[in-house]
């Protein structure tokens, strides 16, 4: 791993699948909203050898219109949100600063665990 500069890092490893996840999942989020990714999988990029099932990911307050477009986005690629299906609910969450979660279909793990 080598830092290319203060945003950017060059990881000399091959990818995997925790890391092609991630990169689909933010690769879409990036479209619609800044995040942050935060907690355990930071350490795993970095070179930590230790097992992770989720992604933590913190988002700044987003108004209901973006998070239709961001949710429409995700279930278009695959996604699908482990609190419920209704965008309406999925946001409530996120207004009552509750996590949500969101996989590929079909399964548990991984996952992003969003707040």
């Amino acid at each position: 791993m080598r830092f290319i500069d203060s945003e950017h890092i060059e990881i000399d490893r091959e990818l995997s699948d925790l890391d092609k996840f991630t990169i689909e999942f933010t690769n879409i989020l990036k479209k619609y909203i800044d995040y942050v990714i935060i907690s355990g999988y930071v350490a795993i990029v970095l070179g930590r050898a230790r097992a992770s099932e989720d992604v933590d990911i913190i988002i700044p307050r987003v108004d209901f219109s973006d998070f239709e477009k961001l949710y429409g986005n995700l279930k278009e690629n695959g996604f699908y949100c482990l609190n419920d299906e209704e965008e309406e609910i999925v946001y409530s969450y996120l207004e009552e600063n509750l996590a949500i979660r969101f996989a590929k279909l079909d399964t548990l793990i991984p996952n992003v665990k969003m707040k």
